[in-house]
Order: C-alpha cells, then sequence, then structure tokens
C-alpha cells in the first residue's frame, strides 16, 4: 500500500485508531444505506469513498488521514478498494466542506451526492481537474511531486483513451463504409434474385403449357392408332371374305371347265401350250 510522505507522518504521529462499540455498531448499521446507494464500480469508487468520509464523520466528529480510512475500509467494507488517490481527493474535498460550511456538513451527511456519468474520458478529466485544484493549498514539495506524478499519470491514460477513442471511430467508420457496400451488394442480389424468380416463374408456365400440349398430342395419336388398328382389322377381314370367295369361284370354274371338256368343248390355246 503507497502512502504519501504527509500520510505517513500523519499515520506515524498518531496513536492506533479503532471506533468504539457503538460506533461500530452505528457504522454497521448506516453502511447498508451507503452501499445501497452506491454499487460497486471497479473504475470508479470516489462516490463511495465520499459518502464514506462523511458517515465517518457523522459517528467521530473527525477526520482521518487515507490510512485511517483504507484500515476502516478493509475491515467494514473489503469489497471496496479504492486507491490512495482517491482517498487523499476525496478527504481533502471534504476538508474543504467543512471549512466552508461546518454547520451544514453533519446534516447532510447522508444525502447521496449526486451522480456522474460512466464516461471514463469525463471522469479522468474530472480527477485531472481535482488534482490541479489540490496543488495549492497542499503547500508541501513533496506532496506535490506525489500529485503531480498522479496528475501526469492521468493525464497519459487521458491521452491514451483518446487515442482508442479516436481509433475506435476510424474502426466504426470502416465497418459503416463496409456496411454499406454489403447493404448494396445485398440490394443487388435481391433484384438478381427477383429476375431469376419472374424468369422460373415464366419457364413454369412454359412447361405447363408444353405438358398440356404433349398429353394432347398423345391422346390424338392414341386415338388414331385405334382408328388405324380397327381399319385395318376391317381391311383383313375383307381380304379373307375375298380370298374365300376367290377360291369358292376358282372351284366351281374348275368344275365347269372340266364338265365342257367332257362335252367336247375346245381346249383354249392357252392350256395347249406346254412348257419348253
Amino acid at each position: 500500500m503507497y502512502l504519501s510522505p504527509i500520510d505517513q507522518i500523519e499515520f506515524m504521529a498518531r496513536p492506533s485508531f479503532s471506533l468504539s462499540d457503538d460506533e461500530a455498531r452505528q457504522l454497521v448499521r448506516e453502511l447498508g444505506g451507503v452501499e445501497a446507494r452506491c454499487p460497486v464500480n471497479p473504475r470508479d469508487h470516489r462516490r463511495y469513498v465520499r459518502e464514506f468520509i462523511r458517515l465517518i464523520h457523522k459517528i467521530t466528529g473527525k477526520t482521518y488521514s487515507p490510512a485511517i480510512y483504507r484500515r476502516l475500509l478493509s475491515a467494514y467494507a473489503p469489497q471496496r478498494k479504492p486507491s490512495t488517490a482517491t482517498l487523499s481527493l476525496e478527504r481533502e474535498r471534504f476538508v474543504k466542506e467543512l471549512e466552508a460550511a461546518p454547520a451544514t456538513i453533519g446534516a447532510d451527511s447522508n444525502t447521496a451526492p449526486s451522480g456522474h456519468g460512466g464516461n471514463l474520458l469525463m471522469e479522468i478529466r474530472q480527477a485531472l481537474e481535482d488534482l490541479a485544484a489540490l496543488r495549492a493549498p497542499r503547500g508541501a514539495s513533496q506532496a506535490d511531486s506525489y500529485l503531480q506524478a498522479q496528475c501526469d499519470f492521468l493525464q497519459q491514460r487521458l491521452s491514451h483513451s483518446e487515442k482508442q477513442l479516436a481509433q475506435a471511430k476510424d474502426g466504426a467508420h470502416q465497418v459503416e463504409a463496409q456496411r454499406q457496400i454489403l447493404a448494396a451488394q445485398a440490394l443487388h442480389d435481391r433484384e438478381q434474385i427477383d429476375m431469376l424468380r419472374a424468369a422460373g416463374a415464366a419457364m413454369t408456365a412454359e412447361l405447363a403449357k408444353l405438358s398440356v400440349a404433349i398429353d394432347d398430342a398423345r391422346q390424338f395419336a392414341l386415338l388414331a392408332i385405334d382408328e388405324a388398328r380397327g381399319e385395318t382389322r376391317a381391311w383383313k377381314e375383307r381380304c379373307a371374305a375375298a380370298e374365300a370367295q376367290y377360291k369358292e369361284q376358282l372351284s366351281l370354274t374348275e368344275t365347269f371347265r372340266r364338265l365342257a371338256y367332257r362335252q367336247g368343248a375346245d381346249i383354249p390355246p392357252a392350256l395347249e401350250r406346254k412348257p419348253t
């Protein structure tokens, strides 16, 4: 745990500190309200430290060094681990409030201070302003060096955060440009899909018409085949009847020819010819 030179002097000069039983019970009883008003924020303990210092002053009527406040926090609120700079800043702020309005501090000790936003850059700037304001009344060169070191550290954090913010903005612009390109591409793709769907619907309609035409042609062909089969069957029957009739006529002719030959009829010259 780091202590500034002044805090080290105060810590060594004072005897071992402890709350009385009544003071400890009152602190435990009223600390629940402070916990409820100030949820745990790992990046910012200032509001909680401010109310804790007010509550200690309300109970004991005294102010203490950051080392004493840290010892009390470790005993009664171990989950809160503010930095020594935060304890020093809020202690000095509270001392200034006591000097400016000593009669009203005790009455307002349970009033929650106005909240501040979670913007990290604003919080760092506020801390730098507080450090700059505290440099003049300290008067000690060692304390000024410590506060200057804290101020330089926070200034570096602020510059780093601003660089990160600028990089994040550039990344956001690039992402937005990429999003616009992808949106235009998606619009073009949707248009192409609509065109393909329209072409597909037209082809489906043409296929339906072609299927109907093919069905009609097949039905016509089947009917023509049936008619041709019927006509062929009829001609076969006619041919069979004509052939039977021809055989009958041939037999009858042969009978009459033989009868004519027996009666002395002349033989036709064609029948008299002999094969050579």
